[in-house]
Parts: structure tokens; sequence; C-alpha cells
């Protein structure tokens, strides 16, 4: 007896059971030679309602299918956006003591330091960077379509990795590999760096130095100097702010200073700081 009375508890939770159930209180049920045809009428009853279930049930489904179809053609859209023929080309600046960060459409993301300018241009078999100034690449691998960075002091491309590209007018040309790996040619010379590889270009010539990734360290919500000379100090606010310094005098050139900016502080700011931390008197000349 308990065992019926489980069996129709479970039976009356069920949706698709109550609703018959509920139809079939609208019927009385006799023992007369009528029983056969009242079940007919009470089967074509509930049956439109059984066939509207299956019909929603399978509509799902091919809006399911549908979907996954327009999705389909959102994503080839998004990868075929642009062409030899017709690429896709923009441009980013940065304003002196500006960071700013963005996204390319391939997914590759570049982050630019201030007085910075990056002009892109996608194609479905390259993907062309012109930079002026400083910025940190992270690089969507894409084989079929190279990375490259070209800058007055010369050119860096690369399949996918994390690197950073300065090359301000009229100084030198660095480039330091996070992680991956980048080819960087100047003047018919070229060196492959790996991660924790640096390469600097001048006029002439092109060679590998030592990474020093912890003395400056300039992405993120501060600028942080661990360490770092004084003229490295100098020339990274030089490159942010887009000023010079003095820094002529030969008794600073040995000095190394520690400290921590938020992105947005004044060069007037920075340079109160140092010239108390370090004792000296740290001029800043007119903007380039």
């Amino acid at each position: 007896m308990k065992h019926e009375e489980i069996n129709k508890n479970e039976l009356h939770n069920n949706p698709e059971f109550k609703e018959i159930w509920d139809l079939s209180a609208n019927y009385t049920y006799s023992e007369s030679d009528q029983n056969d045809e009242a079940w007919s009428k009470f089967k074509a009853e509930i049956q439109p309602k059984a066939k509207m279930k299956v019909s929603y049930s399978r509509l799902l489904a091919y809006a399911a299918v549908v979907s996954i179809f327009i999705l389909s053609g959102i994503v080839l859209f998004n990868m075929n956006q642009y062409s030899k023929e017709h690429p896709l080309a923009a441009t980013q600046n940065t304003m002196a003591g500006e960071m700013k960060e963005f996204k390319l459409p391939d997914g590759s993301v570049i982050t630019m330091n201030g007085a910075s300018s990056v002009t892109y241009e996608l194609t479905a078999n390259a993907r062309k960077i012109k930079l002026s100034g400083q910025a940190h690449f992270e690089v969507a691998p894409n084989k079929s379509a190279p990375f490259s960075i070209v800058t007055p002091k010369g050119t860096v491309t690369v399949l996918g990795t994390g690197f950073d590209v300065v090359a301000y007018p009229n100084k030198e040309m660095s480039v330091s590999v996070n992680h991956g790996k980048v080819k960087v040619q100047h003047n018919n010379k070229e060196v492959i760096l790996t991660k924790g590889m640096s390469a600097i270009t001048n006029e002439l010539d092109l060679n590998k130095v030592d990474m020093d990734s912890t003395s400056v360290v300039w992405r993120g919500q501060f600028i942080e100097f661990n360490n770092a000379n004084l003229s490295k100090v100098c020339t990274t606010l030089e490159n942010k702010y887009n000023v010079q310094f003095d820094n002529s005098n030969s008794k600073n050139q040995n000095l190394q200073f520690t400290g921590k900016f938020k992105q947005n502080a004044s060069i007037d700011e920075i340079c109160n700081v140092i010239n108390t931390a370090l004792k000296i008197n740290l001029t800043r000349k007119s903007a380039k």
C-alpha cells in the first residue's frame, strides 16, 4: 500500500502526468458500450497537447543549431574582416606621462608608455606595427600571420611571445624578451632573443646585452625603481614624460635610487622626491 502511495505521489509530481490527470477529471467512467468512444474522445483532446510539446522541443533544438551557425558566422566574419586588399589599420597615441593598454582584433595586447605612438596594419597573412616610443607586446600566436614591429632603428619579428621595445626618436632601440622568442634585425644584421635576453641597436650596430628587468618596472599601477642607476632613472623619466635632464655632474653617475610612484604622478613630484632622497639638484631642461 505504501509502495502504491509513493508511486502515486511521484506521478503527481510529474508535470506531464498532472496535466493528463487534470484533463481526465472532465470525463466520467462508464461501463456502457460507449467506453471505447469516450476513450477515443479523451485521446483526441490530449493528443494535440502532446504534439505541441514535441514540436516545442524540436523547435528548441532547431533554435540551438541555428544559433551555432550564427555564432560560427560571426567568428568567421571576425577572422576574415581584413584581407591583403583590405587591411585593418589604426593609430594609438599616448601623451607625456600617460600609459595606455589596448587589444588588437587578433587578440594581441599592447601596453604603451608615455609619449608613444603605435600604428598597426592587419591583414590575413601579416601583422605590421610601427612604433615610436615604448610599448610592451603580448602577441597572440598565428603562424600564418607573422607579427612585426618596425622602427627607424630596426625590426622585431615574432610569432607569439611577450616583450618590450623601446624606440624613442634620436635614441638607441632596445628589445627585452619576457617569454617566447623574437628576431631583431638592423643594418643587415640579426640576432635571436629568447626569455631573459635583450638587444640594443645604435646607428651602426646590433648587440646582445644582459637583460635588466628588475631595476625599472614601468607597467602596472606604479612605476618602480629598484636600486636603479641615476642615469637609467633619468632616461626612463625622459622617455615617459618627454623631457630632458641635465645629468652631467660626474658625482651623480654612481648614485642609485629606489622608489615607487603612481603612473599619474607629475614629473615635478618625482623630481622633488629624487632630489630629496639623493640630496642632489637634478634639473630639468625644456621639452624636447
